[in-house]
């Protein structure tokens, strides 16, 4: 028996078969078949992913097969400690938005995007991403306190002391 595995488990999977076509069912991922050895050329399919062809073969030495589909889109994380702060996004012109943090698993079609972060006696934090399909992006951002510029009274104090 020759086994598929397809990520994610809703794919639909065709198979081209002594020239004809046919659909392979899934059951959670998998499809178990019995197949004659030889090439089957396959195109598998699933909402928000790319689109995957190919050929497999099936021999003794190729009974077990795992196929990941790649997402359309990449996904975004941001962490901070304080989490009364947002962050804000801009991805390549459109109009940036303001998300509270932490961000978990945000979806992002491809693109550059600007990340800030601003705080009261904080500097601000800025980074640029280049995010791709299937991608998956941690930050951690730290923010940089402002030193306070002590004036010449109270430095003349000090000497004073």
């Amino acid at each position: 028996a020759f086994k598929l595995h397809v990520t994610p488990d809703n794919a639909q999977v065709i198979v081209l078969a002594n020239g004809v076509k046919q659909e392979w069912m899934l059951e959670n991922g998998e499809a178990n078949l019995n197949l004659m050895e030889g090439q089957y050329h396959y195109t598998i399919t699933a909402p928000e992913y790319i689109t995957q062809e190919g050929t497999m073969t099936v021999d003794a030495d190729h009974s077990d097969t795992t196929i990941t589909l790649i997402s359309k889109y990449g996904w975004l994380n941001v962490s901070h400690e304080d989490t009364t702060l947002t962050v804000e996004v801009q991805c390549e012109g459109r109009m940036a938005m303001k998300y509270p943090l932490p961000v978990e698993n945000m979806r992002c079609v491809p693109g550059n995007y600007v990340l800030s972060i601003k705080r009261a006696k904080r500097f601000p934090w800025t980074d640029t991403l280049d995010i791709q399909a299937g991608d998956n992006s941690t930050l951690s951002p730290k923010l940089v306190a402002k030193k306070k510029e002590k004036t010449k009274l109270q430095k003349n104090m000090v000497l004073f002391l």
